[in-house]
């Protein structure tokens, strides 16, 4: 089941979820946190070919942006430079997609400027479909998490699946990866 709206897993009967957000919900959940998911600015090479690339924060008022989420005005971003500080930048949504594969697609399509997270963009770009700019900045985004229900009797195969993820989650994406568990 793949979802943007809450699941509630006792309710809906799923064993295990994995949730990207910034916050988790006080619940009887156990959850592992697998990773911390930062947001980077990409843009398709056609559409670089038609508008200059930003090279500072405040240029990117003057392009197309897409972006995850239900904004339809300007909304407020705060971007993190390399060294740490950080700024907030108001920005056009011209796009709002709440789904996120969605929103890669449009960024791909030359459809204007990504914030998306940075996770799921590696083949796009060392394939080239997409350009990293302001590389210096990062929008802090949320953190990926395995859930699962608490109880001393945890299904055979939910501890299997729960350790399979836990320990090659860091392998695959071993960038992104800041594997912490709390409970």
């Amino acid at each position: 089941l793949i979802s943007e709206r809450f699941v509630d897993l006792e309710a809906e009967h799923i064993d295990v979820a994995l949730r990207a957000t910034g916050k988790l919900a006080d619940s009887a959940l156990v959850a592992h946190r697998l990773a911390d998911i930062e947001r980077i600015i990409v843009a398709a090479p056609s559409y670089l070919e038609v508008h200059a690339a930003p090279k500072r924060t405040e240029d990117l008022a003057a392009h197309r942006i897409v972006q995850i989420g239900h904004a339809r005005a300007a909304s407020p971003i705060v971007l993190r430079a390399a060294d740490g500080a950080t700024t907030e930048v108001r920005l056009p949504s011209s796009i709002a997609a709440t789904d996120v594969g969605f929103a890669r697609a449009l960024g791909v399509a030359g459809a204007g400027i990504a914030i998306l997270p940075s996770l799921i963009l590696k083949a796009d770009l060392e394939a080239g479909r997409l350009v990293h700019v302001l590389r210096r900045y990062v929008a802090p985004g949320s953190s990926l998490y395995l859930l699962h229900r608490a109880g001393r009797f945890l299904p055979p195969k939910v501890r299997a699946f729960r350790d399979f993820v836990v320990r090659e989650f860091p392998k695959a994406c071993p960038k992104q990866a800041r594997l912490r568990t709390t409970a």
